[in-house]
């Protein structure tokens, strides 16, 4: 909810101030310094989705060894990093 205000909030700001301040908006959001923080939104919301998933399978009861939760605990990791990376590659770079 968070992120989604952050980036949202603006936009709806700027749409209410009118063409110029719509640009301006559009010129920060489109710039290349703020994709350094795009991508780390993506990090960010494709852990807590992965993990999310996770704890999911605790939920049913399932993945409570701890050789089990070890390699879930990688996995999440390894699938944040494709998925950043996938996502930054095809929508964001």
């Amino acid at each position: 909810m968070t992120g989604v205000l952050t980036c949202a909030l603006p936009i709806f700001i700027a749409l209410a101030g009118g063409p110029a301040a719509f640009a301006d908006v559009q010129a920060v959001f489109g710039s290349a310094w703020f994709k350094l923080p795009l991508i780390v939104w993506t990090f960010c919301f494709s852990l807590h989705l992965a993990n999310g998933i996770r704890h999911l399978f605790w939920d049913a009861g399932m993945g409570f060894d701890r050789a089990q939760i070890r390699r879930s605990g990688w996995a999440v990791v390894l699938v944040t990093l494709l998925v950043t990376v996938a996502f930054s590659l095809v929508a964001i770079v």
